[in-house]
């Protein structure tokens, strides 16, 4: 590929290779799936940890991390605090509905109550909406996912953030909904007095 290319070479011819007019030659390492290199890559650990009984460090509490994305499965464990409430402040779901957020015309707004009887309950009556794809979980988890599901071992960036979450669509977004997410998730995070970060 390129100026790339991969070989296997046996040990005793090693040293012939390496008289080759080559810029570098790298041995093979093993990349691994089954652990939490991403956060170990960019200092996450030095700044945050679980500890008995919850997180120390710059965890995210406090702030607002707004997703913009396929949506969010609100029962994911990861996204429920250790007295079982969800660190989800709301979801505007763009795709469907006539009960927009305030100053809009379209959509379905879930309120912190409406999510929460989601996790309590058993319909999804309350809060209809769904991340049908996964990648908006799978988003938000590396992002503020506190890692419930696997003893904090796949935790996110902020695991104690709280959430706002904008389901644009399925696998493709309209650039003026997008907008008017990221117009919403301001409001939110202004009418919060919350700092916030978005996606």
């Amino acid at each position: 590929a390129g100026e790339m290319a991969t070989a296997r070479v046996p040990l005793d011819v090693l040293p012939q290779v390496l008289q080759l007019p080559l810029r570098r030659v790298q041995a093979a390492r093993m990349l691994r799936t089954l652990h939490d290199s991403s956060m170990v890559a960019i200092g996450a650990h030095t700044v945050r940890q679980r500890v008995q009984g919850g997180w120390t460090g710059a965890t995210g509490a406090g702030v607002i991390f707004g997703i913009i994305d396929s949506g969010l499965d609100i029962r994911h464990p990861d996204f429920i605090d250790d007295a079982g409430r969800s660190r989800v402040l709301a979801v505007w779901d763009q795709t469907f509905g006539a009960s927009p957020p305030s100053g809009f015309f379209y959509g379905f707004l879930c309120t912190a109550d409406a999510i929460q009887a989601v996790v309590l309950g058993p319909g999804t009556e309350a809060c209809p909406t769904q991340d049908f794809v996964g990648h908006g979980t799978h988003v938000t988890g590396t992002a503020a996912g506190d890692g419930g599901r696997t003893g904090a071992q796949y935790a996110g960036v902020a695991p104690e953030a709280a959430l706002l979450v904008v389901k644009g669509g399925n696998t493709a977004f309209a650039e003026d909904r997008v907008a008017d997410g990221l117009v919403w998730l301001r409001d939110e995070a202004r009418r919060r007095g919350m700092p916030a970060v978005v996606n």
